[in-house]
């Protein structure tokens, strides 16, 4: 998480106790062989996704795991893409509050704009694996 434009702040009661900053998520490939009913072979990908971050009210060296887990690879495109969704929803909901905020927009504009060339680029090879494999 950038901190070029971060403000501080402080926030009290169970938001400031629960309030959990992710700084770092990960995604390696890991893959399992499977076989169908007929006992043909075929490589089943997935991902092992990690989010490392802490609470707000901890110090920086005191990271640690805040979830981990094994997904299958299209699950991963499936939760990109619900979250791009819900955080559209979320963005237009907030934009009615006419106050200033801890929301850094521009950082966040820059996040968006890149992840949708990400997920532009990502496509692309998930088109090219479409027609590698299909049968």
């Amino acid at each position: 998480m950038s901190d070029d434009q971060s403000i501080s702040f402080s926030l009290n009661g169970v938001i400031g106790s629960e309030l959990r900053v992710v700084e770092l998520s990960t995604l390696q490939l890991a893959t399992t062989i499977a076989h169908d009913n007929d006992g043909n072979s075929f490589v089943v990908p997935l991902a092992d996704w990690q989010m490392v971050g802490r609470s707000i009210k901890s110090t920086e060296d005191s990271a640690d795991v805040n979830f981990e887990g094994l997904l299958p690879l299209d699950n991963i495109a499936y939760l990109i893409n619900d979250m791009c969704e819900e955080f559209e929803n979320l963005l237009q909901q907030f934009e009615h509050y006419a106050v200033p905020s801890a929301l850094n927009a521009q950082q966040v504009a820059e996040w968006m704009k890149q992840a949708a060339l990400n997920a532009q680029a990502a496509a692309k090879i998930a088109e090219r694996l479409s027609s590698s494999t299909a049968k």
